[in-house]
């Protein structure tokens, strides 16, 4: 169990990445509670808190449990997660029952809130507390975005003050001035056009149940805030009258007045947000071998594929996930006729977060299928500029590819159990299927020298349907059409590093330099859309200068070349030990 703990540390350290320094008066330490959640669980959630610990300590602690572990793991970095976790919301949903209830001589309202003065009625606002479930996307140092399920929850908190003038008193008349009434009223959330998606009873505290049906821009909290005044105006008359015996006698008396008056503010928040609906398209197909491919795409962000029955095997985009506080939040004002204080929050909201991660697209079945085969999507810059400072996290420090579209090779029984998850917790991701199974075909590509010299040769590459013989003609992979009159497809062939396509005849030629075996290698464009398609083959071709006449003559040349300094040496050494035999001394 020790072992398995530390292993567990030491993995989720690699995956967070490294630890962020964070200095006095940056945001407080985690809250201490943890809202029925566990204290792992509820450790896990502070990605914006002060890092303390030490991930050498964390990664020590065999002697801890699991959940004791993660909370020191969460004292020394940021804890990330592979799909959006539920833990926020748990989190948030009962913080929520901790803000403060007031009266009417005080309002208590976050430092952000925009706040409405009347003439009696101040420092009134309605702020958006949560968006549950919902997700903060960041795409690009220019796109963030926050996407909210279709059907959530928004949970709000208004407040206000009533305040009165003091009683005046002129000549004979006294004005006093009370509080008949005051409430809030008239509760709503409303989409960008003005549509009412939700209402709730006079309720400082709202907690809508919304029900989105089209798209939307921005959820707003809308409220009207209303007090009646009772003003009491009371007057003095003073008479006198004689008496019968000639006594004046004074009297006084009082006559009051009392008029109400009444006032109404609206206060509200918008959130900008996108209404998450992903629809995934589907493509499938079985290469010639029995392996079947599955292509899907979703022009927005999506998490990835889940395949079998149980949904245990997974493929994965490049999105992985952290929770933190709104910092917004951290502070609540209170605020009266007679002064203004600022204490720390007893409700911190927490949301979840998506950044593209440095892992990448990858299949969780390590070693097995379904194996990821290629990503695509639109090429952006790293947001990493853009989340917090205080954030540790593995975001990408390149440009990065948004994975909206991934190809995978599974097995039958996975290719036809398949669905997908989307980057906000609990939103279903339909998928819509186009079509049967695109069956692919076998080719078959050849290569030969057909040109050489001692210096370069001509390699001519031919690509065929193998079944049919028919030449197979490949396009520019940017042409304007997808697929051009006259059956030409995307793709290429490959060859010592360069791209061809092949003419109307299958046909494509190559130059090459340097002797060697070469490999020609057809990569045929995406099945979808062509028809028939084709599944990759592949050929080698030898070149030497050697295999040549006039490499031949070359070769036979530089040996004599070589050679001939060699043959004179020893054809006079052997004269000049002849000479030396003949004449020389004898004893």
């Amino acid at each position: 169990m020790r072992e398995w703990i530390a292993t567990r540390l030491f993995i989720a350290v690699v995956l967070v990445g490294g630890l962020v320094a964070v200095v006095s008066g940056q945001p407080p330490r985690a809250p201490t509670e943890t809202n029925g959640l566990t204290a792992g669980e509820a450790a896990s959630l502070w990605s914006r808190d002060v890092d303390t610990g030490s991930i050498t300590d964390a990664a020590n602690a065999s002697t801890a449990t699991e959940s004791t572990a993660l909370v020191q793991l969460a004292e020394a970095t940021d804890i990330t997660f592979r799909r959006p976790p539920e833990t926020a919301a748990r989190w948030t949903r009962r913080d929520f029952e901790d803000l403060p209830k007031t009266g009417p001589s005080r309002s208590v309202y976050p430092p952000h809130a925009e706040r409405v003065n009347g003439t009696y009625i101040r420092d009134a606002h309605a702020t958006v507390f949560a968006i549950t479930p919902s997700t903060v996307v960041y795409r690009s140092p220019n796109q963030q975005t926050r996407y909210v399920a279709p059907n959530g929850t928004v949970r709000g908190f208004i407040d206000y003050r009533v305040t009165l003038p003091k009683s005046d008193t002129t000549g004979t008349e006294t004005t006093r001035y009370s509080i008949a009434s005051s409430r809030v009223r008239s509760v709503r959330l409303i989409t960008d056009d003005g549509t009412a998606v939700a209402a709730a009873a006079d309720d400082p505290s709202p907690e809508f149940a919304y029900l989105l049906e089209g798209e939307t821009a921005s959820l707003r909290l809308v409220a009207e805030i209303t007090a009646e005044i009772r003003i009491e105006r009371s007057r003095e008359e003073r008479d006198w009258f004689t008496l019968p015996n000639g006594t004046i006698v004074n009297t006084t008396s009082t006559a009051t007045t009392v008029e109400m008056t009444s006032e109404t503010v609206t206060v509200s928040d918008k959130v900008a947000v996108e209404a998450y609906t992903p629809r995934v398209a589907l493509e499938r197909a079985r290469t010639p071998d029995g392996d079947h491919l599955v292509a899907a795409f979703h022009a927005e962000p999506w998490q990835g594929l889940q395949f079998g029955p149980d949904g245990n095997r997974r493929v994965r985009g490049v999105w992985r996930y952290y929770t933190a506080r709104d910092p917004r939040w951290d502070t609540l004002v209170a605020s009266s006729d007679r002064e203004r204080t600022a204490s720390i929050s007893p409700a911190r909201p927490v949301s979840v977060y998506a950044y593209p991660s440095r892992l990448g697209p990858r299949s969780d079945s390590a070693g097995q299928r379904p194996t990821l085969l290629d990503v695509w999507g639109s090429e952006r810059s790293t947001p990493a500029t853009r989340l917090p400072e205080t954030v540790a996290v593995d975001v990408v420090e390149t440009a990065y590819t948004a994975s909206y579209g991934v190809l995978v090779e599974t097995n039958a029984s996975d290719a036809d159990s398949v669905s997908a998850t989307g980057v906000v917790r609990g939103v279903d991701v339909p998928i819509e299927q186009n079509g049967g199974v695109t069956q692919l075909r076998d080719s078959e590509v050849r290569a030969s020298v057909v040109e050489q010299s001692d210096a370069a040769a001509t390699i001519r590459v031919s690509l065929r349907d193998a079944q049919t013989g028919e030449a197979i003609v490949l396009g520019e992979p940017n042409a304007p059409f997808p697929e051009p009159p006259g059956g030409v497809r995307t793709g290429y062939i490959e060859i010592d590093g360069e791209r061809v396509q092949t003419n109307a005849t299958g046909v494509a030629t190559i130059t090459i330099n340097e002797p060697g075996v070469y490999t020609a290698r057809y990569v045929p464009g995406s099945w979808l859309g062509h028809e028939p398609a084709y599944a990759g083959s592949r050929t080698t071709v030898r070149w030497h200068p050697l295999f040549t006449i006039a490499g031949w003559l070359d070769l036979l040349v530089r040996t004599i070349q070589v050679a001939l300094p060699f043959a004179v040496a020893v054809y006079a050494g052997r004269r000049l030990g002849r000479m030396v035999g003949v004449g020389g001394f004898r004893p």
